[in-house]
């Protein structure tokens, strides 16, 4: 029988996280500047995860997003049923997870046809022959209109650390022991290499500093992300034809900075990359220009163009929130060609609106500290707050309140492990449909007030055992009590 695990690390669980690329809302708003019909975020869509790991984030979408019914896999057991621990602690029925192979997935009967697949981080990681299941299941169950979710490493960007990532795995394979002493081997192994100064690391000074890097991460990640047996950096136009087999074809980036050429590329370059015929060469050559390492790309099946006039319609109902304290939300963007000042006069009456809660655009544009605001230089401020990821887009009003009780129950799961458990730092928001990152300290503040705790900053010292001083902590705490905690409120998060 051949090796279940087909060359994938097993022996030590992938980190558990959220990206906010997999939110159905971005999804949106990544079409809507495309101007393309996607899958309305509040409808009860049926979506699917493939390559789950511990099922983090599927099951954070699942408590924010209750109309949705989520099919989610991981062929790796132990992932699969800490999934399903997260999902019965936090009451969640509209979520299934499947401990299955690509192959045996794309087999299933029991499956609806999706109007969401979504990868992230699977990509480059696995084998040809199981991308060729993946690009099967898309054609068997992607529904006509249905978005495609896919990230993955890319060339050229990857190009001067391709060594270095051989070097590690193939020192790796040859010890024994848990994969984690191997990874901590291997690492100490090219590290002395650069100390010596081998002629790789001094033509390649961004291969030092890379390795440099890798020193600062936790085993749990850098086990999955460099030392599986398959480990594939893509040029954006190959992944792309191979997608095309399932008759999708590329849409836009997730992330939303990315819709900003302004920012990424220089006008010059810009009218290269334009002067193309087909969005791969014009992507591809958008990444030799950027020097773009890691992709998170949309595709659609059937891509159809938005009516102008819902076009507008759906425009002023956006709704978005504020994710950061106000005070604490940036005063410029950067992209990776250069940056931009936000201007006090356009972005400081916005931000000053969604503190108190969130608004839609029509109600931006009503407000009297935007009075005059032309329509498009309302609509590109927002884009670009959002871009900046300190502004989030917001599903409607209706259903809140049943989506409260599903992220209430969520998020005091998480904030009852948060004493021994660190990296659970994305909470459930029933008004964005996604989630918002919330420090350590300020996970344990939450839990704390949840307990109805006497001397919050002295319960968070004693959970910490050393990690902060009580006279940090109590700093920390006004600061949370002033800002952090209301800003939460705002996104159904601690009342």
């Amino acid at each position: 029988m051949a090796d279940w695990t087909d060359g994938y690390v097993t022996d030590i669980d992938y980190v558990q996280a959220f990206h906010r690329e997999l939110t159905p809302t971005i999804h949106a708003l990544a079409a809507a500047l495309r101007g393309v019909q996607a899958p309305d975020p509040a409808a009860p869509l049926a979506w699917c995860e493939l390559g789950c790991g511990p099922g983090y984030a599927a099951n954070l979408l699942a408590a924010a997003n209750p109309h949705l019914t989520i099919e989610a896999m991981d062929f790796n057991p132990a992932h699969v049923v800490a999934a399903r621990r997260l999902a019965r602690a936090a009451g969640s029925h509209n979520i299934r997870f499947h401990d299955d192979s690509f192959e045996a997935f794309a087999g299933r009967t029991d499956l609806p046809d999706f109007d969401v697949i979504a990868l992230h981080g699977v990509l480059s990681w696995i084998s040809a022959d199981n991308r060729r299941w993946v690009v099967e299941i898309l054609r068997r169950r992607l529904k006509p209109g249905g978005l495609v979710y896919v990230s993955y490493n890319t060339l050229p960007g990857w190009a001067p650390i391709l060594p270095l990532r051989r070097l590690l795995a193939d020192h790796a394979a040859t010890l024994t022991g848990p994969t984690q002493t191997r990874v901590a081997a291997a690492l100490a192994f090219a590290q002395r290499l650069k100390a010596e100064g081998i002629g790789y690391f001094a033509a390649n000074p961004a291969a030092a500093d890379h390795l440099d890097t890798l020193a600062t991460l936790p085993a749990s990640y850098l086990a999955h992300e460099y030392f599986n047996a398959d480990w594939i950096p893509f040029y954006s136009a190959d992944v792309a034809a191979e997608m095309s087999a399932a008759k999708v074809t590329w849409l836009g980036s997730a992330q939303i900075l990315d819709h900003l050429d302004y920012l990424n590329v220089s006008p010059g370059h810009g009218e290269a990359i334009a002067d193309l015929a087909t969005s791969a060469e014009r992507e591809t050559l958008r990444d030799f220009v950027t020097g773009q390492r890691f992709r998170r790309d949309l595709f659609i099946k059937g891509a159809t163009a938005v009516d102008p006039g819902e076009s507008e319609a759906a425009w002023d109902a956006l709704r978005v929130a504020l994710i950061v304290p106000r005070a604490e939300a940036p005063d410029s963007v950067r992209g990776l060609f250069g940056a931009a000042d936000l201007r006090p006069d356009i972005y400081g009456p916005i931000l000053d609106a969604l503190e108190a809660a969130p608004r839609s655009l029509a109600e931006l544009r009503a407000d009297p500290g935007l009075a005059g605001l032309d329509v498009a230089v309302l609509r590109e401020a927002v884009v670009v707050t959002i871009a900046a990821d300190f502004v989030q887009p917001c599903l409607p009003v209706a259903g809140l309140a049943a989506r409260a009780a599903r992220t209430d129950a969520f998020n005091a799961e998480v904030l009852r492990q948060a004493p021994y458990r660190t990296e659970l730092d994305t909470l459930a928001s029933p008004v964005t449909g996604g989630g918002v990152l919330v420090d350590h300290p300020a996970r344990l503040m939450l839990l704390a007030r949840a307990q109805e705790a006497e001397d919050i900053p002295a319960q968070v010292a004693d959970w910490l055992d050393g990690a902060a001083t009580l006279a940090d902590l109590r700093v920390a705490y006004e600061r949370f009590q002033s800002s952090l905690l209301p800003m939460l409120r705002t996104l159904g998060i601690g009342h």
